[in-house]
Parts: C-alpha cells; sequence; structure tokens
C-alpha cells in the first residue's frame, strides 16, 4: 500500500502555485489529477488521489439520501472540491478560496504533511498549533492502551 508519509516544506508563488513535493508526486498515477478541498475541521487544503477520493465518496453511500449527515458531508467534500493536475515540474495551482481558508500567503512557506491516504497544505505555524493539539489528543486517545513490556 502506498502512502504519504513526512512532511515537506515549499513555497507558494505569486500566481498561487506549489510544488507538490516528489514524494507524493510519486504517489500520484501519470495523467490523473488530484483532488483538492478546503478541510472541513482545519484550516488547511486537504489532497487526494482520484481513488482515495472515491472511497471517500463510496463511503457516504451508506447515508441515506438527504439525510442532514449526507447532505454535510457532501457540501463538506464536494462544493468547493476541485481538481488538480500537476505540470511536469509537478506544480500545481491552487484555488484562492482554498488560499485564503488555509491562510496562505505568496511568497510564503507552505507545508506539505503526509497523512496516510491524503496529504495537506498547510501554514506552517498554523500546522505547528495543530499538531501540537492532535498529539495531544493522540496521547488521551491511546492512554488505555496496553503498553509491550520494554
Amino acid at each position: 500500500m502506498k502512502r504519504f508519509l513526512g512532511s515537506f516544506t515549499g513555497g507558494i508563488d505569486k500566481k498561487g502555485r506549489v510544488s507538490i513535493p516528489s514524494a507524493f508526486r510519486a504517489l500520484v498515477a501519470e495523467g490523473t489529477s488530484l483532488i483538492l478541498l478546503p478541510s472541513h475541521k482545519a484550516a488547511c487544503i486537504q489532497a487526494f488521489t482520484e481513488e482515495q477520493f472515491s472511497k471517500l465518496e463510496d463511503s457516504m453511500d451508506r447515508m441515506a439520501l438527504f439525510s442532514p449527515e449526507e447532505v454535510a458531508m457532501a457540501n463538506a467534500l464536494f462544493a468547493k472540491a476541485g481538481y488538480c493536475a500537476p505540470d511536469k515540474e509537478g506544480r500545481c495551482v491552487l484555488r484562492e478560496d482554498h488560499i485564503r481558508h488555509a491562510g496562505l500567503r505568496e511568497g510564503e512557506s507552505v507545508l506539505f504533511v503526509g497523512l496516510r491516504n491524503r496529504f495537506e497544505i498547510w501554514e506552517p505555524a498554523a500546522h505547528e498549533a495543530h499538531y501540537v493539539a492532535q498529539l495531544a489528543q493522540a496521547a488521551l486517545l491511546t492512554s488505555g492502551i496496553p503498553q509491550a513490556a520494554a
């Protein structure tokens, strides 16, 4: 199974382009696009391969059509999503609404964060605060799990 792993720093230019890290580009099938959308849980942009996004879509089939849950998830996943086909140099043009959502600024750094079946694009300081909070949450969630003997 291929996974998006690690974190990589890049930049955003005045045209709204970012260069997808080569380690992440290697996981995107040639000739296919990424699907980018603003996260509904954090100030970042989420990036999925078409295959992984299809799995998200398939999981919604268990929801009743037009139920509050289905409508909320459809809006969160589809309303502001868009395709991005990296060029030969691995650059993608980000949508202006995605840039605003993530608090990115031209000429400044961006952080690409691998999260197993997807990656996210963050403003680095915002990600640091988010990461600290997520580590605390993970510690709480795993506090009752028996640890292997050292």
